[in-house]
């Protein structure tokens, strides 16, 4: 019985360790303790109630991590963190306030914001070990808030730290056509890249374009006064910056790219931008373009 007893109490440490410091009441039931049990526990500072039926083990405090996990455990076995407390978890937005969570009814709880939004497979995301809105459902759910700035601050953010697919911004936009917040994600989307295209997939097609043209190869993504620029002739001090990409279609990131511009200017350098529509469909041009700037 001793033996049984202390493989339960490592698997409940276990458990809890994974969700950040929790365990709910019908996890603990699940893994062989009764009711009673759980009671005790309470009563002997053991177990500290959160919400109910969630409990910290061992003491009160909890991260911010811990917070959102303990929301979430509040709501359901399919619930999600959404929203702003979302955008917070994916690092977009510096959002306050009680933890936002996608539930199936939208039962009050107290100290939570809870939501009841469909949900597909796709909007389903994992983050160090919390269940919460994928990054294009996310920023769907800030523009839903009618907030124009503070959604933009989180798109421009995605963008920065590469988690923006846009074909999966484009699934979801077709599957919520109508929804609060998607013509405002659809205006900062923009017109698509070319769809399917990754950077890389992108450069390498420029690279067979120099090839098939008769252009020199340029040396790609280096590092010129401290910008990466994509391709490089340095011996020409020419630059070719690739725009069929997701990633300069806010108004920030098109300010900061002309600024950027300025200073390779200044430095000494051309730059002439690439669009995906030139390199695909205007290729004749493009070739002499580069050709005359290469000369």
């Amino acid at each position: 019985m001793h033996r049984k007893s202390t493989e339960r109490e490592r698997r409940i440490v276990r458990l809890a360790t994974k969700q950040h410091g929790l365990v709910t009441r019908t996890q603990l039931v699940a893994l062989g303790l009764h009711v009673d049990a759980v009671q005790r526990r309470i009563a002997g500072a053991r177990l500290h109630p959160i919400h109910a039926g969630v409990y910290a083990l061992g003491r009160p405090e909890l991260t911010e991590n811990g917070r959102f996990m303990a929301a979430v455990l509040a709501c359901g076995a399919r619930a999600i963190l959404s929203h702003g407390s979302a955008a917070r978890h994916w690092r977009l937005l510096n959002h306050h306030g009680k933890p936002d969570v996608i539930a199936p009814t939208r039962r009050r709880r107290s100290g939570i914001a809870v939501h009841q939004w469909a949900l597909h497979q796709e909007d389903r995301a994992l983050l160090e070990g919390i269940p919460v809105t994928s990054v294009p459902l996310t920023l769907l759910a800030v523009a839903a808030q009618g907030n124009d700035q503070r959604f933009e601050r989180a798109y421009e953010a995605a963008e920065r730290k590469d988690l923006l697919d846009g074909r999966a911004l484009d699934r979801l936009l077709a599957r919520h056509p109508r929804r609060a917040g998607t013509k405002l994600l659809r205006a900062a989307r923009g017109a698509p890249a070319l769809p399917g295209w990754t950077r890389s997939e992108l450069e390498r097609r420029f690279l067979t374009f120099c090839s098939a043209n008769g252009l020199p190869r340029p040396a790609v993504n280096c590092s010129v006064i401290g910008h990466e620029v994509d391709m490089l002739w340095d011996d020409r001090q020419l630059i070719a910056e690739l725009d069929g990409f997701e990633y300069h279609h806010t108004r920030c990131a098109f300010e900061q790219d002309r600024d950027r511009d300025a200073q390779l200017l200044l430095a000494g350098y051309r730059v002439i931008r690439v669009t995906w529509e030139k390199l695909t469909r205007r290729p004749e041009q493009l070739a002499t373009e580069l050709h005359g700037l290469l000369r």
